[in-house]
């Protein structure tokens, strides 16, 4: 069964450098209902914010750690603590880690971007 949600609710960020390392990056956990109403993460992903400036959509693929045995996917089940990352943020966005995971993909997520640049021929970028 597809379950599509809309989450319709643009926001604004502003960014400033004379440096693009490091460009931004949305890092993105998904949270729901287990069994018994308990918030358990559903999914992870990532995508870096389009460059150039314009309309962007773009694919979030989601996924989640895999339990190590059955034995660890039933008692974190039991406890409502499925398997998880303890910081989402670094191993997400800087991968640390993260090629040592099993995960499973659980989904995808469309996101769209609408970019504006102001003063970047200003710094020597184009």
């Amino acid at each position: 069964m597809k379950k599509n949600l809309v989450w319709n609710f643009p926001f604004d960020v502003t960014y400033r450098s004379l440096n693009p390392y490091g460009w931004p990056q949305i890092v993105l956990t998904v949270l729901g209902p287990d069994l018994f109403g308990r918030s358990v993460s559903k999914g992870y992903g990532s995508v870096h914010i389009p460059t150039t400036p314009g309309y962007h959509e773009r694919e979030i693929y989601l996924y989640k750690p895999v339990p190590i045995s059955k034995f660890t996917a039933i008692f974190g089940w039991l406890r409502g603590k499925e398997a998880e990352y303890e910081d989402p943020s670094r191993v997400i966005a800087k991968g640390e880690g993260r090629e040592v995971t099993r995960v499973e993909t659980v989904g995808k997520l469309k996101i769209k971007f609408h970019v504006a640049e102001k003063n970047m021929n200003k710094f020597g970028y184009s």
